[in-house]
């Protein structure tokens, strides 16, 4: 028996407000492998994301930038 997976869950949000940052999504073992089946495969993924919001960051030099 294969492993099955289920279909990849959303992407979360971007965990940074200001210049680069994260965004995962994850999905889960429907049926584990079993006598010598297919294993799983990767259960998250990762992607990186770029955020603007930096006109209320604590820095001042990176306050007014522009990501």
């Amino acid at each position: 028996v294969d492993c099955e997976v289920s279909p990849w869950g959303p992407w979360t949000a971007c965990d940074a407000d200001c210049g680069p940052g994260t965004m995962s999504r994850a999905r889960t073992v429907q049926i584990q492998p079993q006598n010598g089946g297919r294993h799983c495969p990767s259960l998250q993924q990762r992607r990186g994301c770029q955020m603007s919001n930096c006109h209320n960051h604590q820095d001042h030099a990176i306050k007014g930038k522009s990501f």
